[in-house]
């Protein structure tokens, strides 16, 4: 699954409530480390066919700093729990945005519609059971 990564990043910011504009500067101050290494792994781990270079290109950032980052995270994980399921809601937040998702929501949307249009010109039973057989197929 893909995620935009500005949705990636809109999401871990509100999550650390840290300005999207400080996420990528260069610094040390810990609050903007801990969002930024969770943008690093939440990123790569749901859209690892980015890679680290590219990532990192996006990020302002050295791909072996973002290596580093999710590697971070990956370790205080296996030892804090509050940790791991934090990083793990913000991930589950994350793919509800997946651009499948997204994708799949509005064909069925304009499928249901389509539907219902179709039900409502329809002028006897047998029509509405060819209708409807249409679109149980479809799905």
């Amino acid at each position: 699954m893909r995620v935009p990564l500005s949705k990636i990043k809109e999401i871990v910011c509100n999550k650390y409530n840290i300005d999207p504009s400080r996420l990528f500067m260069k610094g040390r101050k810990r609050d903007v480390v801990i969002a930024r290494q969770a943008f690093a792994y939440l990123a790569y781990s749901i859209n690892n066919e980015l890679g680290y270079n590219k990532l990192g290109e996006y990020m302002n950032l050295n791909h072996a700093t973002v290596i580093h980052a999710s590697k971070q995270v990956q370790g205080f994980m296996e030892f804090d729990k509050f940790y791991r399921a934090e990083i793990s809601e913000l991930y589950e937040e994350c793919l509800k945005h997946s651009i499948e998702k997204i994708k799949i929501e509005e064909f069925n949307i304009k499928l249901v519609g389509g539907l219902v249009n179709k039900l409502l010109n329809c002028k006897n039973n047998i029509q509405l059971k060819e209708i409807l057989q249409i679109y149980i197929n479809k799905l």
